[in-house]
């Protein structure tokens, strides 16, 4: 499942357009925050976009490691380096 980090912090995650269950969310290595896609994401004519808690938004500046993963499946959804804000 490619999965895509919007450079836009107000704007969140963009997932593809099937996306479901729980995904959690981490930088380098450290859990940050869970949603479920359906519920949390709105449909867009690009995938689904879960956007970034409110909590969230004032610390995400730079780089991290971003890790998205399925616990249910162990599905490692990505892991990568990412550029946030």
């Amino acid at each position: 499942m490619p999965t895509t980090l919007a450079t836009d912090v107000d704007e969140g995650l963009l997932l593809p357009a099937d996306a479901r269950g729980v995904v959690t969310v981490g930088f380098d290595g450290r859990y940050v925050w869970s949603f479920r896609a359906e519920r949390d994401g709105r449909r867009t004519v690009r995938g689904v976009v879960v956007p970034w808690p409110v909590a969230l938004r004032p610390y995400l500046a730079g780089r991290t490691r971003l890790t998205l993963a399925q616990p249910d499946t162990g599905a490692v959804l990505l892991d990568s380096e990412a550029a946030i804000g």
